[in-house]
């Protein structure tokens, strides 16, 4: 049993995708800090696409296993808004949301990471990395 037990855990560790979680450099990156008119501050950074979809997955994975707070979905509240329509964010990442994987439980961390079929520890040290950036 105990054999095929850890063949079955092989199986899983082979199934799962394999990312690239090398440190960034800071020629891979382009930092712009900004204000608003209301007192909030933000920074965009370009990352390379590989990171950028990594991250991308990770957001979707966490909309379904993070409630937005106060009941919010997180897409409605970073959706672009004027007076007539409103518009998803297309090309940006919610590093808000992003940065909450570090919060969750070591259970929903690994529950996260299942969804997207790659190891909690390199998750870990992803978001870690983006959350040192600003």
């Amino acid at each position: 049993e105990k054999t095929n037990n850890n063949n079955n855990n092989n199986k899983q560790i082979m199934n799962r995708s394999t990312y690239n979680v090398s440190q960034l450099r800071p020629n891979d990156l382009r930092k712009c800090v900004f204000g608003t008119i209301d007192g909030s501050i933000g920074v965009l950074i370009s990352i390379p696409y590989a990171r950028y979809d990594i991250l991308q997955k990770l957001e979707a994975s966490l909309r379904k296993f993070v409630q937005g707070l106060g009941g919010l979905d997180h897409e409605e509240w970073r959706k672009f808004k004027n007076h007539t329509e409103g518009k998803p964010a297309y090309g940006f990442l919610d590093g808000d949301l992003i940065e909450t994987f570090l919060n969750l439980t070591g259970d929903q961390q690994q529950k996260v990471a299942n969804d997207m079929k790659i190891d909690s520890e390199s998750l870990i040290k992803i978001v870690e990395e983006m959350n040192r950036l600003h």
